[in-house]
C-alpha cells in the first residue's frame, strides 16, 4: 500500500505558525528549576517535503522534515536554534541541515531535515536510530543525568563497546558536551543524542539536534542536564572536573584540554561568522545580540576559572 499524505495549504501554515497554546504548557518545577523540554514549549510537526510542496503524513507514512514552531514562553525559539546550529557547525559538529521559515501574516518557523531518512526515487525509507535513553535501557522520563538519568560516560561507553568508529565518535562527543558548556546549552540531556544504524550494519552517532542557547532564557534551569565530572554548574567548571571529565570518558586529558583551547580562543569569531551567516539568508532577530552577549560571558568566566 502506497504512503498517504494530506497537503497543508500556505494559510493552514500561517495559521500555525501564529498559535499558542498556553493550556498545553506545564508550569512544573523541577529540584532545579524549569526544563526546556517541558511538554508545550515547542511545537513540532512532522512533514514530508517536495519542494515548495508541504504535506503531512498520515498513518505509517514517513515524514522528511521537522517543522518546529515559535515558543510563547522562549522568544525567538526558532531563530535561537537555526543559530546555534549554524554555530556548531562551525567546530566541526555534524548537525542536520536547517532553515527558517518567516511566514507572511504569521510566526517563524524553523525547518529541519530528518537524518533518519534515505530517499529512493520518490520513496521515503527510515533509518533505524535509538537516544541514549533508548539505547540504554532507561526511561525516557529519566533523561536528566540528575533524575536518574544516563551520564556521559555511559554514552561513551556504547560508543565504545558497539559503534563502527568509537575514537572518531568520542571525539564528537567530548566536542558535544563542551559546546554545551560554553555555548549555554542545559538541556542537552540523553534523548537529545543518538545513535543512527546505518543501511549496511554501521552504528555511529548520529548528527546532534535541539542544540539551544537555554541560558539566554532566565526563567530555565541554568545547570547542565549532563555533568562534567560531577560538576552541573556551567560558571564553576574548574580543570579538575574537566580531569575528571576526561577520566569518565577514559580519553586523554590533552584532548579535553586542546578541545576546550579551540573553544575560548575562537568562540567569539565562529559565533561572529555564524551570526553574520544568519543575517545574511534570514534578517536579523534580537536573539542575536542577546546569545553573543551570553556567550561571551560563558566563555571569560572559563578562561577566568581554568586560568
Amino acid at each position: 500500500m502506497s504512503d498517504s499524505y494530506r497537503p497543508v495549504d500556505p494559510e493552514q501554515l500561517r495559521l500555525w505558525s501564529r498559535a499558542i497554546a498556553p493550556d498545553v504548557f506545564s508550569s512544573t518545577v523541577g529540584r532545579d528549576g524549569v526544563r526546556l523540554s517541558l511538554a508545550g514549549a515547542q511545537d513540532k510537526l512532522p512533514v514530508r517535503l517536495d519542494g515548495a510542496a508541504v504535506n503531512v503524513p498520515l498513518g505509517v507514512a514517513p515524514s522528511t522534515h521537522l517543522l518546529k514552531f515559535g515558543s510563547a514562553y522562549f522568544k525567538h525559539l526558532p531563530e535561537n536554534e537555526c543559530l546555534m546550529a549554524l554555530t556548531a557547525d562551525r567546530f566541526a559538529l555534524p548537525v542536520p541541515a536547517t532553515a527558517l521559515w518567516k511566514i507572511d501574516g504569521g510566526g517563524t518557523i524553523l525547518v529541519v531535515e530528518r537524518y533518519d531518512r534515505w530517499r529512493e526515487a520518490d520513496r521515503i525509507h527510515r533509518i533505524h536510530q535509538e537516544d541514549f535513553c533508548q539505547a540504554l535501557g532507561r526511561s525516557p522520563l529519566r533523561k536528566y543525568q540528575k533524575e536518574g538519568g544516563p551520564r556521559l560516560g555511559e554514552v561513551a561507553e556504547i560508543l565504545r563497546l558497539h559503534g563502527s568508529l568509537p575514537s572518531d565518535d568520542l571525539r564528537l562527543l567530548v566536542r558535544w558536551g563542551l559546546f554545551n558548556w560554553l555555548f549555554g546549552n542545559g538541556d542537552a540531556h540523553a534523548k537529545n543524542i543518538s545513535l543512527i544504524f546505518g543501511p549496511t550494519g554501521g552504528i555511529r552517532l548520529a548528527p546532534f539536534y535541539d542544540l539551544v542557547c537555554t541560558r539566554v532564557y532566565k526563567s530555565l534551569d541554568p545547570q547542565l542536564a549532563m555533568s562534567l565530572g560531577e560538576q552541573f554548574d556551567p560558571g564553576a567548571v574548574l580543570q579538575r572536573d574537566l580531569d575528571a571529565h576526561a577520566r569518565e570518558l577514559q580519553v586523554g586529558p590533552r584532548m579535553v584540554r586542546d578541545n576546550v583551547s579551540e573553544f575560548l580562543e575562537t568562540g567569539i569569531r565562529r559565533l561572529g561568522e555564524a551570526i553574520t551567516d544568519f543575517r545574511e539568508r534570514h534578517g536579523n532577530s534580537p536573539i542575536l545580540d542577546m546569545i553573543r552577549l551570553q556567550v561571551a560571558r560563558n566563555l571569560k568566566r572559563a578562561k577566568t576559572l581554568l586560568r
